[in-house]
Order: structure tokens, then sequence, then C-alpha cells
């Protein structure tokens, strides 16, 4: 029987590798779930922002968030390897 996931946990997990820049295989490793899940998961949180002001404000925080982490930190922000939900 497939797991379910609270969308909560889903956000939290979005925001993991949306904010913090952490790779598919270290959210993984630490809560036990698939890439699979986590890129379908960021997909669907980048198409509700076309339709959701909410949610579409989110992302962008998130946006700047690694920004600021990118300008502020260069060398963070390369060794871990950011790739983008969208």
């Amino acid at each position: 029987m497939p797991q379910s996931y609270t969308p909560e946990f889903k956000k939290k997990i979005v925001r993991l590798h949306e904010e913090e820049g952490r790779t598919y295989k270290s959210i993984t490793a630490e809560y036990g779930v698939s890439k699979a899940s986590i890129s379908k998961w960021c997909s669907e949180f980048s198409k509700e922002c076309l339709s959701s002001p909410e949610a579409k404000e989110d992302y962008d925080n998130m946006k700047e968030i690694l920004m600021l982490l990118f300008y502020t930190s260069p060398e963070v922000y390369t060794i871990i390897g950011m790739v983008s939900c969208r």
C-alpha cells in the first residue's frame, strides 16, 4: 500500500529542497521519501504557484532565500549542487 503524506509534510520537503538547497538524495536519506515523490511535489508546487497568489508568494520567498545564500556564500551554494524544481 502506498505511503500517504500530509500536504504540510510535502510542503516541508519542497522547502528543504528549494529554500535550503538540499539535494533529493539527502532528503531521501533523512526522510525515506523517494526522489520521484520529491520531484513530483516540487512540480505540483510550481504549478500551484501559477494559480494561487499565496503559493506564488511562498515560492518567490524561497527563490529569494536561495539568491541571498548564493550572494553571501557562493561556495556553499556550489557545494550543495543546487537543482531547481522546475
